[in-house]
């Protein structure tokens, strides 16, 4: 995590709307001098020998319209426990009227367990209002693998909010295609919930992945995140 001085004063604020509510998606800015805590977690189709990973995601706010999250470790849970398969950085600049530009670079261990680069532009788009929000995200992914062919894919994700500040349903929408004579296009749909704790900053996002749908054999797996956020004060 991010951390000032011994004398900094830890102030708790509360930023509903700087995690956004989809899964997938990744929305508005953290805000200034903010710290979020974000881990990820997912699972592998329910139908199939189950696994779990988590990503350790912490963002930073160094101003208004600039922030960075930092993906520390991807680590198996469940399956092999503790195994590391790589990790990643985002930073991210808002160009106003929650139009966001970021750079993802990663790095992922290949089938020789070696880490392996890889990254691509992305834009982050978000809009909302009394009942509902719309979420969306573009990206472009290339590969330093010299088998590996660049991939495009994106996230759009429209919000209904059942009960304000505490639960919103959503349906993530989200296809990619790939280039490269191996290539094609795919696309999975994960329904799923946000919950909020009234005047707190904790965030919980469940979604439920249904992937295979192209060809028939639909699985499930599971995904979930936590948001918590907290400012900076000097």
């Amino acid at each position: 995590m991010f951390r000032k001085h011994a004398v900094a004063i830890f102030v708790i604020a509360v930023i509903n709307l700087a995690s956004g509510y989809s899964y997938m998606a990744w929305t508005s800015m953290t805000g200034e001098k903010t710290v979020a805590v974000n881990p990820f977690f997912y699972g592998s189709p329910l139908n199939s020998e189950f696994g779990l990973s988590t990503d350790l995601v912490a963002g930073y706010g160094f101003t208004p319209k600039l922030d960075l999250f930092a993906n520390f470790a991807s680590l198996s849970v469940v399956g092999d426990p503790g195994s590391y398969s790589g990790s990643w950085i985002m930073p991210r600049y808002d160009f106003g009227n929650s139009a966001i530009g970021a750079l993802f670079i990663g790095m992922a261990k290949n089938v020789d367990d070696e880490l392996s680069l890889y990254g691509g532009p992305q834009f982050h788009f978000f809009r909302e209002n009394d009942n509902w929000a719309l979420e969306l995200n573009l990206s472009a992914m290339f590969y330093a693998e010299k088998n590996s062919d660049p991939l495009a894919g994106g996230t759009v994700a429209p919000v209904y909010k059942l009960v304000k500040q505490q639960l919103y349903l959503f349906a993530e929408f989200n296809p990619a295609y790939s280039f490269g004579d191996g290539g094609g296009f795919d696309f999975n749909i994960a329904p799923g919930l946000w919950l909020g704790i009234p005047e707190t900053a904790h965030q919980f996002s469940l979604s439920i992945p249904l992937s295979g749908i192209k060809d028939g054999s639909v699985s499930a797996g599971i995904n979930l995140w936590y948001w918590y956020s907290f400012s900076l004060l000097k």
